[in-house]
């Protein structure tokens, strides 16, 4: 065929129809190779296995997250536990206190009205007595003569304990000692012993007035005493009853003695058998101070 035969259009046409025809057959499909097989499933599975590794680290990550949860929930339980003993204390401590102030408004009642402005002197006095209520006093107890704060501590500790030993009665290590007022001649000054708690403290003179009850005629006088401290309106209200008593016996009234009932002194009439022996006698002596 010549050259003008093939630039022909139908011949052009013919090529062009060849050409669409094989375009649209669809190309074969080869399958794939053990190799390629193998290659895809590998990378399968290392998408798993990275998966799972995920899986598990969220997993612990949970797991302590729910520990620390845990842990959080018992100590909120333990610091409940707490919460509700110190609630169940507070509500005892407010009782009473409420009971303190009934009796104080019950006392405040009974005073004349124009007595109103006292009301400060009865709260002060009442917070006077609770820090007395931590102490006692100590009378005729030898002084000592060091110069040396510590070592006059020391002695009046060691005096103490010598003094209470009959009583088979022992210090306890904590205690406070101070000299009250100032040395006038040859009288030792009064000792004031300062406790830890009230308890402590009611429990030593407790114990003292036991053991001198108990104690008989031949053994060796113990030459100290014990009382409770007392405020400054206790001391004037002991003095103005032994004043009375003193008045009263000038008066013809010898029958009478003073008695404490909860702490508080009253003149009463004595037993007929009663008879003051230098123990008491001391006793009653100090108490006016």
């Amino acid at each position: 065929m010549s050259s003008d035969n093939l630039n022909s259009p139908v011949v052009s046409d013919q090529q062009r129809l060849l050409r669409s025809a094989k375009s649209s057959v669809p190309p074969s499909t080869t399958p794939l190779s053990s190799e390629e097989f193998n290659r895809v499933i590998s990378a399968m599975r290392k998408t798993q296995d990275a998966t799972l590794a995920q899986c598990k680290a969220l997993s612990l990550s949970f797991n302590k997250k729910f520990c620390e949860l845990q842990a959080s929930v018992d100590s909120l339980a333990s610091q409940i536990v707490d919460v509700r003993a110190d609630n169940t204390s507070l509500r005892n401590e407010l009782s009473t206190l409420n009971n303190r102030i009934g009796v104080i408004e019950s006392d405040v009642g009974k005073l004349p009205s124009s007595s109103g402005d006292n009301i400060p002197q009865l709260l002060q006095e009442l917070s006077e007595r609770e820090k007395c209520s931590f102490n006692a006093i100590v009378h005729g107890l030898i002084e000592s003569s060091a110069t040396i704060p510590t070592e006059r501590l020391s002695d009046d500790l060691q005096h103490l304990s010598e003094s209470i030993l009959p009583l088979a009665m022992s210090l306890p290590s904590d205690v406070k000692m101070i000299r009250l007022g100032r040395t006038i001649g040859k009288n030792p000054r009064p000792l004031k012993v300062i406790f830890s708690s009230k308890i402590t403290s009611q429990q030593f003179i407790k114990d003292f007035v036991t053991g001198m009850r108990s104690r008989t005629t031949t053994d060796p006088p113990l030459l100290v005493s014990v009382v409770r401290d007392r405020t400054l309106m206790e001391r004037q209200q002991v003095r103005q009853v032994y004043a009375d008593l003193e008045q009263r016996r000038k008066n013809g009234e010898n029958n009478i003695v003073v008695r404490h009932f909860n702490g508080v002194p009253s003149i009463v009439q004595a037993n007929k058998d009663f008879q003051l022996n230098h123990t008491t006698h001391r006793h009653v002596t100090l108490a006016k101070n």
